[in-house]
Formats: structure tokens, sequence, C-alpha cells
């Protein structure tokens, strides 16, 4: 609509927008155009904003040099959910556990392999064996190295550690909460023989 309350029904408004922090006066914490529009060509549009980190901002937005009604707005940005881990699995040998999560991590920060504590809570990680590791093959996929004495079984609820994994940005919550473990897809047929 324009100032005179008439419904536009043609596209070709040029559209511009100010994202800024609300405890932030200074001119350097602005964003200039932040906010993507996208001209459905009917008098609407559309706008988008990928969120970079959590908090309260002012967001001015202005059509052809005139400022929308009520602008600024007021808008609270909130943190992303965290990876959720979707489903876990015993290999069909036995020896490892994957778990996959819904989206990228940042792999709890850890570029090679660590302890199983790390990344589980003490009462699962105990399931694993002694000198059991976990390692990331993707950032989507944990796994976990069974040591020896592990008793872990199908069924069992794979606790995670509460302060470890993040999104891939690290802009989202911790990971917490359990997966299932469930049984291997194909597991080895074990072979007996007798001499």
């Amino acid at each position: 609509y324009d100032r005179f309350s008439n419904r536009f029904f043609s596209g070709g408004e040029k559209f511009q927008s100010i994202l800024r922090p609300l405890l932030c006066i200074e001119p350097s914490c602005e964003l200039q155009n932040a906010v993507k529009f996208l001209d459905q060509n009917d008098g609407s549009y559309l706008g988008f904003y990928q969120a970079g980190n959590p908090g309260e901002y002012l967001m001015t937005i202005q059509v052809n040099m005139n400022a929308l009604k009520g602008s600024p707005y007021r808008i609270q940005i909130g943190s992303p959910f965290p990876p959720i881990p979707t489903a876990s699995w015993i290999s069909g040998t036995g020896g490892e556990i994957e778990v996959e999560f819904d989206i990228a991590t940042d792999m709890g920060g850890i570029a090679g392999s660590t302890v199983c504590e790390f990344f589980f809570q003490r009462n699962t990680a105990m399931k694993f064996g002694s000198d059991c590791t976990s390692f990331w093959s993707t950032p989507r996929t944990l796994m976990v190295r069974l040591g020896a004495g592990a008793t872990i079984l199908p069924g069992d609820d794979l606790s995670f550690a509460m302060d470890r994994i993040k999104n891939q940005r690290q802009t989202s919550y911790f990971t917490s909460g359990s997966v299932r473990l469930q049984a291997p897809a194909q597991p080895v047929t074990p072979l007996l023989i007798i001499d």
C-alpha cells in the first residue's frame, strides 16, 4: 500500500533495510540491506533475513526512501535449535556405533578422536567398554569405537553430555537428551566351526 492506503498491483518498488542490535547505537553496528526482498510482481514482497546472532534488534524498512509505517520494528531473534540425534545403530560387526544428527554439527570442537565421555554422559559411556573412543566421520555423523568389555545393547538409550555439541555455525543451544540404539541393519552371520 502507498502512503494514501492505495493498494499496489504491480512490483518494481525499491526496498532498503537497516538492522541494528538494540543495545548498540554506533553506526558501525548497523547491517545495511541485511533483509533481502523478493518482488512478487503483484504489489507484494517477501522479505528474508538469515539471523547471525540471537538478541533484540531494531529493523528499519524503507520503500522508495520512505520508512514503512511503524518502522523501525523491534524484533527478537532467538537461538536456532541444536542438532538433534535422529538415529543410532550398531555396525554389522558389533565393534562400532554410528549416531546420525539432523543437521551439521560443530563436532564438539574436536578434529580427531577423543574419549567417549566427552560426548556422552558417564552412565552411557561406561557401557561402551574400556578405552572406547569417539570421532566424527562427517559433521552429521558421530562414530563410537567400542572398547573391551562393552555392555551396550540394541534398545539402550545413548545419553549426550549437555555442553558439547552445537550446530556448525555455533549459534544454537547445545544438544541434549538421548537417542535409542538400533540393531545392525545387516549383522554378520556367526560361523561355527567344529573340529
